[in-house]
């Protein structure tokens, strides 16, 4: 039976609405506030507007939280930092037991307790550290690098995931007769549920205030960008 004219007249409405970022003229994803790309975006990174933080653009930040730590830091800091890191570890696996045994759990909790402990194996703990903090020190160096809150926690999450072993899976390709890498997407409540587990270590939170004081030492006159500058390059002040 053919829909009456003012359910027509509704359904067409709905279909021409436009995707909820502005300047965007695409017409929304089924019942989603933004088009099909926006859409995927704020999936995957937090925001429809979020650009990813890349491992390549996080190594002079990196480098900043290595000097300093070489040069300023001091000696119980790291001890501290790896005490927390433990923990966590010996949380995710605990969690994993009981999963393991039958014990009722939340999937994504357990996905994001899964990417801790691939990181773990994966990488040493220094690296783990410092990539946190130093996504703590590129959000006091440069806030407007994220749209939001939500958008910076789905950096970390994505950062410290990209450490692990769980960001590529693989598959046959039958046109090169080899096995091909591929990248495996995340949910994002998983990436809520990491960035929750990273949140409670304060490592980003170490590495904003990390900055606050590298920044501060460096200089109190001198422009902004040129202190942020000196500091990422590891240039005296």
């Amino acid at each position: 039976m053919a829909p009456s004219a003012p359910i027509q007249s509704i359904h067409k409405e709905y279909v021409m609405l436009e995707c909820n970022v502005q300047s965007c003229t695409k017409p929304r994803k089924g019942f989603s506030r933004y088009c099909s790309n926006h859409h995927k975006t704020k999936a995957r990174h937090g925001h429809p507007l979020q650009k990813p933080v890349t491992a390549q653009e996080l190594k002079p930040y990196i480098k900043a939280v290595v000097l300093w730590f070489e040069e300023r830091a001091r000696g119980d800091t790291e001890d501290l930092l790896r005490r927390t890191w433990i923990g966590l570890v010996h949380e995710a696996e605990r969690y994993r037991r009981l999963a393991n045994k039958g014990q009722p759990f939340f999937k994504n909790l357990l996905e994001a307790y899964d990417i801790i402990l691939s990181a773990n194996q994966s990488k040493d703990f220094k690296a783990i550290s410092n990539t946190m903090l130093a996504m703590g020190y590129l959000y006091e160096a440069n806030p407007k690098r994220f749209a939001d809150e939500t958008a910076f926690g789905f950096q970390c999450a994505r950062r410290l995931r990209a450490l692990s072993d769980c960001s590529f899976g693989s598959r046959w390709d039958h046109q090169s007769g080899k096995v091909a890498k591929v990248y495996r997407d995340v949910s994002p409540k998983t990436l809520r549920a990491l960035w929750k587990l990273i949140l409670d270590t304060k490592f980003p939170v170490y590495g904003i205030k990390l900055a606050k004081e590298d920044l501060k030492e460096r200089s109190h006159w001198v422009a902004n960008e040129q202190i942020i500058t000196q500091a990422l390059m590891g240039e005296a002040a």
